[in-house]
């Protein structure tokens, strides 16, 4: 008995983690701090200490599965022969799927390995390649992510937790651009200076089948034009 009403307050957590992470000035975006279990970082932190497959990009290294990604076009590449995800996942896809039954079958999956100093230029996830969900963990060290509104150039900071888990969908999906700087260390909102460790993501998403893009966004859909972020 005590187990399930355990059970039942995690569950009523997250749900509560998620209200409140629609909270955000950024529509669409949400951001579950813990959902990651301490347990569970270690255990693919040490199976990722194994690989020897990296691949270099630009200042960091990434591992691809199911399908690469072409980052010169920010959208997705060939087909993989390693179409399975690593089962270390499997965990964090199942709870995934517990809290959010509508989101499809993950189909690519990147991973990439930050170290102290390194990030990515702004971007958005083309459209026409990848479907209407971009998920997000965030292992070992948080770091801030910029966000900016493509519309209005609005800037947004948003600070990652180690563990966490980001959810991109309608505006955040679309009509933002995200970007982390090359820096060593974060400004915070309560003006503290925090410094940056190495950082590893796992970035999942769907692919469009036909790579034809439907979104609500045509004026900044890349069916349409090709944009300098």
């Amino acid at each position: 008995m005590m187990f399930i009403e355990y059970v039942n307050l995690t569950y009523q957590n997250f749900i509560k983690q998620i209200k409140n992470s629609n909270k955000s000035d950024i529509p669409g975006l949400m951001l579950i701090e813990e959902f990651i279990t301490s347990e569970q970082e270690k255990e693919i932190l040490q199976q990722m200490n194994s690989i020897k497959s990296w691949i270099p990009v630009q200042d960091r290294i990434v591992l691809h599965y199911g399908h690469s990604f072409n980052y010169n076009l920010n959208q997705v590449g060939t087909k993989l022969p390693e179409l399975e995800f690593p089962s270390y996942l499997n965990p964090l896809l199942e709870k995934l799927n517990k809290l959010f039954p509508s989101i499809p079958k993950l189909e690519q999956l990147t991973i990439q390995l930050y170290p102290i100093g390194t990030g990515i230029p702004p971007h958005m996830d083309n459209h026409s390649s990848f479907g209407p969900n971009v998920i997000a963990f965030s292992l070992e060290n948080p770091v801030i992510m910029e966000f900016k509104n493509l519309k209005t150039n609005k800037v947004v900071n948003i600070d990652l937790p180690r563990r966490s888990l980001m959810i991109l969908q309608d505006d955040a999906r679309y009509s933002w651009s995200h970007a982390i700087r090359a820096r060593k260390s974060d400004l915070l909102e309560n003006g503290q200076v925090r410094e940056r460790g190495q950082r590893i993501s796992l970035t999942l998403r769907t692919i469009n089948p036909d790579r034809i893009c439907r979104c609500s966004w045509p004026e900044l859909c890349d069916r349409n034009i090709n944009h300098t972020y």
